[in-house]
């Protein structure tokens, strides 16, 4: 086995790039990790009838190619796994705040139909900008809905504002987020009893 690596630096035309350079070593197939800018490489490998494989599909071309192959459901499959457990443990009404990206909006969107699908049709969206970096409005407009579960789809940035926030408003609801928001330095960043639960 012969590995050829190839760094994006997230830019999509040196996603694209790399994408040429592999269909020029005529490679079987593409390795991929987390590259936000796979929108540039997924046509070219697409073009050329060469399999992504691996990683998590954290953009639409990476969730709807026919040739992308992935090792997780990324957030869309999490929220799906979300809206799952929230709707098995009773939740009535669920709020779901996710940053205004289009990938992030159609794991959203998972989100809402898989809730739908079991039973739960009280579902309050609040999207809110990609940049976000102050949650506190964002998560007090969820917690004045009064859920039963808030779904919450941001960047791995967004854990620690996003727990600290819930715990100082005292937000009762189930709070869903993604895994990267369970990474020990975030309760060491924001304290063990922001963390809990």
């Amino acid at each position: 086995i012969e590995l050829i690596p190839c760094v994006t630096q997230f830019n999509p035309e040196q996603s694209k790039a790399c994408a040429q350079e592999l269909v020029q070593e005529d490679v079987v197939a593409v390795a991929g990790g987390i590259d936000i800018t796979s929108n540039g490489s997924i046509p070219v490998l697409e073009q050329n009838g060469i399999p992504y494989v691996g990683g998590i599909p954290v953009n639409l071309d990476e969730m709807q190619s026919p040739i992308s192959f992935q090792f997780s459901g990324g957030m869309g499959g999490a929220f799906v796994g979300f809206a799952k457990h929230a709707a098995d443990n009773g939740a009535k009404k669920v709020v779901i705040a996710y940053s205004n990206y289009p990938p992030i909006k159609v794991a959203a969107d998972y989100g809402v139909g898989a809730l739908r699908e079991l039973g739960v049709t009280d579902i309050v969206e609040i999207p809110f900008d990609v940049l976000t970096t102050d949650f506190l409005p964002v998560v007090t407009k969820a917690a004045s809905e009064e859920p039963d579960a808030i779904l919450f789809a941001a960047a791995d940035s967004g854990c620690a504002p996003v727990m600290k926030t819930a715990h100082d408003l005292g937000v009762e609801a189930q709070m869903y987020l993604v895994g990267a928001c369970a990474a020990p330095n975030i309760a060491e960043e924001i304290g063990e009893e922001a963390v809990i639960g």
